[in-house]
């Protein structure tokens, strides 16, 4: 079983929910782990959200353990999202469809916007590498990403 969960209601109910994290146990997903939640095993709990805070959240509350194609990035709404997914990530992230965003931030990266899907790549260009040079690592690191998300 799939579900989607969104940080606002992770933050705002985890804690009602689930108790102290004492007394609730959670399943490091492995091969054939589950993870328990409600009271129901689900394979699989990623973030769809629009920021970084969705899967933090899940990190923090011991729901995620892997990285996902949607994490780290911010930008595009949840249909965008979700046309991404059925499409099998096409056009996630072109050289060509990537423009300079910002980069007078708390963190040693330039971010990129990509104009096709509005998705921002905020965490993953370092600043004084070349662009072209940071491109190959950033799209093997989200190819392999995607392909790993939805073989699962």
């Amino acid at each position: 079983m799939l579900r989607l969960l969104d940080a606002k209601k992770i933050k705002t109910n985890l804690k009602k929910l689930l108790g102290s994290r004492k007394e609730k146990s959670f399943n490091r997903r492995n091969n054939n782990q589950k993870i328990k939640l409600f009271d129901k095993d689900f394979d699989l709990i990623f973030s769809i959200g629009e920021a970084c805070s969705c899967s933090q959240c899940l990190r923090n509350s011991r729901l995620q353990f892997y990285s996902y194609p949607f994490d780290w990035l911010y930008g595009a709404d949840f249909i965008a999202r979700i046309k991404l997914l059925t499409s099998g990530m096409k056009d996630f992230i072109n050289k060509e469809d990537l423009e300079y965003h910002s980069e007078e931030r708390n963190i040693n990266c330039i971010a990129y916007h990509n104009k096709r899907n509005d998705i921002v790549f905020n965490h993953d260009f370092k600043k004084g590498v070349p662009f072209d040079e940071m491109y190959q690592i950033v799209k093997e690191k989200y190819d392999r990403r995607s392909k790993d998300f939805i073989s699962k």
